[in-house]
């Protein structure tokens, strides 16, 4: 079975953030306790844990130990270092609710096998963070029932990391996630640092005092700086994946602050971004902005939870429910289910949130739109400036704030369009090389936006002192009612200036039921070639000179038709990107359409319509 692991990326949902704390829900009516972080000495504190939860964990022991048996250790390593915290976490947690002997076995032999490995990555950045907010709570919570020569190797193994961790945040963070508060890697580090620091502090208590001081500082300085209305430029998996993460560091902190949460309405207003880049079936990922991985492998749960319990917001409370069913099967990372611990809820009959939303932030637009069986359409749009407008002034003014590089694209101007199984119009998902190409834009002689080319956007691209408070999307290009929606972007500033470019005006018009009228203007100082890139996660056959068809095996799914200046192409073609492995991946096809310009402007109107 285990074999598997390395040939399989199911697995990526299989080890998922584990759920730990046990809360209430608002007026008993939502669940009686639910499974958030148990608690210890330090971390997570003044904790209990329900009858339910005990009795649904007894009943899976078996099974989960099935996977996390000790001798497997290797494989889950190879595939992932960062299974192998996750993993020693679920078990920490599975020993605090049903704390035998053979679960203590089972806890110690990960903990042991991972302590023989000194090397975890560059020790400074998310592998040795995960293994080691894992082993933190195995110290703060159950050193007490191993023998002292453990105790004493899980303690100098945390110190001895946490505090490489720690001398490497503060030496570079002007130049690595030290400084680069809105990007994961620093929320996933500083969180780490938080909890070995706790955990360590009657041990070590100046340094450890020193680290959690730093961690704090730099917690409470993220979500100050995070846009307020729950936006995040980092892609759906990767925002919720570092959401869990900032979730547990603030979580850490109401030690120090109990009114830490009510400090961060970007959290507060996050559902609000999820909904609106969410299709219902979500074991196809909505790929959206940034990296987003085209597979599941988080499992939002214990993040949804947490913030329910915290803000009392339905949208929480029902986004809890749609995963807890969503994951009932998954074993490994079954703790993040909460167990089963929900009452009279009815998943058939939940609500689907309203899905319409703009950032002013980001410069996203996202809609959708549900007719009985025949149409389940949802439209992504996507045009601001990278880091986000917020980020974007902040780093300006502030030389040594790092913008997230890592995970931006050259994606201004381009949609994507779901349609009830698929993809019509998609995005490519996660790659390292950023390209314009591998996204639903303009290439002007075959050279795309600012920032592409390279495995990640520089510094100088990021904050680019040529883009203006106007630049893409903004509130006064944004329309939307039941019936109609329609949103105006210019792109022309994210171009480099070298290719000319004064104007990329993109208008689309979402008539709905119908379907979509996508309105090109362009100007450029001279003439020039264009490619307009179309892509889809259908087969894409040519129907006739201007149009096509997407098919899913022998359905029809949509139609595409150009009304293009004369003189224009179409070509269908296969699309190759370069994946996150390095590898040249072919994902799907694209439609091109190309123009040589006789003048300096061109018009092109094209009509998407789902069926």
């Amino acid at each position: 079975m285990i074999s598997t692991i390395k040939i399989r990326p199911i697995l990526f949902l299989l080890v998922s953030m584990s759920v730990l704390n046990f809360f209430y829900g608002k007026n008993g009516s939502f669940m009686k306790e639910v499974f958030a972080f148990p608690g210890g000495n330090k971390l997570f504190p003044n904790r209990s844990v329900s009858a339910e939860a005990k009795k649904f964990i007894t009943r899976y022991d078996e099974e989960l130990k099935g996977w996390y048996n000790p001798v497997y250790f290797k494989d889950w390593f190879d595939t992932d270092q960062r299974f192998v915290g996750n993993i020693i976490l679920d078990l920490s947690v599975l020993c605090w609710i049903n704390n035998t002997a053979s679960n203590r076995d089972y806890l110690k032999g990960w903990c042991s096998q991972a302590m023989q490995i000194q090397q975890w990555g560059d020790n400074n950045d998310l592998q040795i963070s995960h293994l080691l907010f894992g082993l933190s709570t195995v110290y703060d919570w159950h050193r007490d029932k191993f023998d002292k020569e453990f105790q004493n190797k899980l303690r100098v193994f945390i110190y001895d990391h946490v505090r490489y961790l720690y001398e490497f945040a503060r030496e570079t963070q002007d130049r690595f996630w030290g400084g680069s508060y809105w990007q994961n890697h620093s929320w996933v580090n500083y969180t780490a640092i938080l909890a070995s620091g706790m955990a360590l502090s009657d041990d070590y208590a100046h340094e450890a005092s020193e680290w959690t001081t730093l961690a704090r500082n730099k917690i409470e300085m993220i979500i100050s700086l995070l846009p307020v209305d729950g936006s995040n430029h980092e892609g759906l998996n990767y925002s919720v994946y570092g959401n869990t993460w900032l979730v547990r560091g603030l979580t850490l902190l109401e030690v120090f602050d109990e009114n830490i949460f009510n400090k961060s309405e970007y959290l507060k207003n996050y559902y609000k971004f999820f909904n609106a880049l969410n299709p219902d079936n979500m074991l196809k990922i909505f790929s959206d902005i940034g990296d987003s991985p085209q597979y599941l492998w988080f499992n939002p749960c214990e993040f949804f939870l947490k913030l329910y319990h915290e803000y009392q917001l339905d949208e929480y409370r029902d986004l809890y429910l749609f995963y807890l069913d969503k994951y009932e099967y998954i074993k490994p990372g079954l703790m993040s289910t909460v167990y089963g611990l929900i009452e009279n809820t009815s998943f058939e009959n939940m609500p689907v949130p309203v899905r319409s939303y703009f950032s002013e932030d980001l410069g996203v637009f996202s809609d959708k739109m549900t007719v009985e069986e025949e149409l389940d359409v949802s439209f992504f749009f996507k045009s601001g400036v990278p880091g986000g407008r917020m980020g974007h002034a902040i780093a300006n003014q502030n030389p040594t704030y790092q913008l997230n590089r890592s995970h931006e694209h050259p994606d201004q101007n381009h949609f994507v369009i779901w349609n009830k199984n698929g993809f019509l119009i998609s995005d490519t998902g996660y790659t390292n090389l950023k390209l314009t190409v591998d996204h639903n834009s303009l290439l002007i002689n075959d050279v795309g936006q600012l920032g592409e080319g390279d495995w990640w956007f520089k510094d100088a691209d990021v904050k680019n002192k040529v883009f203006s408070e106007s630049a893409g999307l903004t509130d006064r290009g944004v329309y939307s009612r039941k019936d109609v929606s329609v949103i105006r972007a210019d792109a022309a500033e994210f171009y480099p200036p070298e290719v000319g470019l004064k104007k990329f005006n993109r208008t689309i018009v979402w008539l709905k039921p119908m379907g979509f009228i996508i309105h090109d203007s362009i100007e450029t100082e001279e003439p020039e070639v264009l490619k307009l890139i179309f892509h889809s996660s259908f087969d894409i056959e040519k129907s006739g000179e201007n149009e096509c068809v997407f098919k899913d095996k022998s359905s029809i799914r949509g139609k595409f038709i150009s009304l293009s200046p004369q003189g224009a192409t179409i070509d269908v073609s296969d699309h190759y990107i370069i994946s996150h492995s390095n590898d040249v991946e072919m994902i799907g096809e694209k439609i091109t359409i190309e123009r040589h310009m006789q003048s300096n402007q061109e018009e092109f109107l094209t009509l998407i319509l789902p069926q």
